[in-house]
């Protein structure tokens, strides 16, 4: 019988341009890492929020999306990185959206909801070395700080002759 379980990192943002280092270890019992997904908790310094248009119109006014930073995955088994991701806050939930005028727009109802990223690597390795860069200072000109959580999603095989 498989099992799935996940581990949880947490690590503070607050300097601009910062470069967060971190390990997280794998337990022996792991066969397989089958997903990473990400979590943002903000604590000073909230980004600007644009209101969404009174009524959808042409041209349509395409704002840019604000990237907070990047994450990547390596193992110290092998060389390369298998895992990127940048962590973003999109601009455009109301873009073409007729109904704006009536429903506000939210990010779950534009199929923007932050799932696990299904991925697939072996379980033989014991340590992931993560590393997130903040990017927000290129956008944001205030002080700020927020808290990124990391959660990695492993399959175990449970022994059931007992």
């Amino acid at each position: 019988m498989k099992r799935e379980s996940v581990i949880v990192t947490n690590f503070l943002i607050d300097r601009p341009k910062q470069i967060k280092l971190f390990q997280m270890k794998i337990p022996r019992e792991a066969e397989n890492i089958i997903g990473i997904e990400m979590g943002l908790t903000w604590i000073t310094g909230i980004p600007p929020v644009i209101a969404p248009p009174l009524e959808w119109a042409l041209p349509m006014d395409i704002k840019r999306n604000l990237v907070l930073g990047e994450l990547k995955f390596q193992s110290y088994e092998k060389a390369n990185m298998f895992y990127t991701q940048e962590l973003v806050i999109n601009q455009n939930t109301d873009t073409a959206d007729f109904t704006s005028k009536f429903f506000p727009p939210k990010a779950y109802t534009h199929q923007y909801q932050l799932n696990e990223e299904p991925i697939k690597v072996n379980g033989n390795t014991t340590i992931l070395q993560g590393v997130y860069r903040d990017n927000f200072s290129d956008q944001f000109a205030g002080a700020y700080s927020y808290i990124i959580r990391v959660y990695v999603w492993l399959e175990a095989k449970i022994d059931q002759s007992n």
